[in-house]
């Protein structure tokens, strides 16, 4: 394992809640059906292609969620249509949020920005354990996300591949708390992710980038976030936007 710069230290208790989450999502976790080549919960039923179609043309993202309360999240204030892969997502309290679970799964709402670069802004008005913000999506199996880490309740990256957990799994520093502005900027293999401006982790992205999808996750264990003024955009080539970030590492 690489050694943590002093910034990103990481303690013997922060290695085994690392761990414990990577359990916990392959415990509320999605599988892939090796006949059907589809996503399918603990209880067997097909929930949603393994990967998204192709993406749409590059556009940036705006949705505050300011609107009345409906079963639905509809579509971003810029005309994307939100798609709920998994669980029934809505708009409550001017936010979006997950309305009703389905299965044992991970349930999972996007929004195509049809590009893998960009920077993603969203403010957490609730938070809840397990639940985050998912950028990078090829498929609900496929993606990276900024979760509550339920053991340490710190803002935690993780990167599913084929529902798998693997690394780099890289821990923060700010315990989440309701009113966080999380922000994940990508840019080729690195992605960088700050909270309320200030820069937690950095870390490398060891797939070839092709997950055009934003949005929302949450277990399925009756956990409840509600996320408010989401803005996803398009990196100019070349254009990085956030702070220098401190390097995270693998466990």
């Amino acid at each position: 394992m690489p050694t943590p710069t002093a910034g990103s230290r990481v303690r013997a208790f922060d290695v085994a809640a690392i761990a414990a989450v990577a359990v916990l999502l392959l415990i509320v976790g999605t599988r892939i059906d090796r006949l059907t080549g589809k996503a399918v919960s603990g209880a067997g039923r097909v929930d949603a292609p393994v990967l998204f179609p192709p993406p749409a043309p590059p556009s940036d993202v705006r949705d505050s969620f300011s609107r009345p309360d409906r079963p639905t999240l509809g579509t971003a204030a810029t005309g994307q249509p939100w798609v709920q892969v998994a669980g029934e997502w809505g708009i409550h309290d001017s936010s979006a949020t997950l309305l009703a679970a389905k299965g044992s799964g991970v349930s999972m709402a996007v929004v195509d920005l049809g590009d893998t670069d960009g920077t993603v802004t969203v403010t957490a008005a609730a938070v809840k354990t397990l639940d985050g913000l998912v950028v990078r999506a090829r498929g609900p199996m496929d993606y990276w996300a900024v979760i509550d880490n339920p053991y340490s309740l710190r803002w935690t990256v993780v990167h599913l591949v084929g529902g798998t957990v693997v690394s780099p799994i890289a821990l923060g520093t700010r315990r989440a708390r309701a009113g966080d502005v999380l922000s994940v900027e990508m840019k080729g293999a690195r992605i960088a992710v700050s909270v309320n401006g200030g820069s937690v982790v950095e870390v490398t992205d060891p797939t070839a980038p092709s997950g055009t999808r934003v949005g929302f996750v949450a277990s399925s264990a009756g956990q409840r976030g509600r996320w408010r003024d989401l803005v996803a955009t398009v990196s100019p080539a070349g254009v990085t936007t956030t702070k220098p970030a401190v390097s995270g590492s693998a466990p």
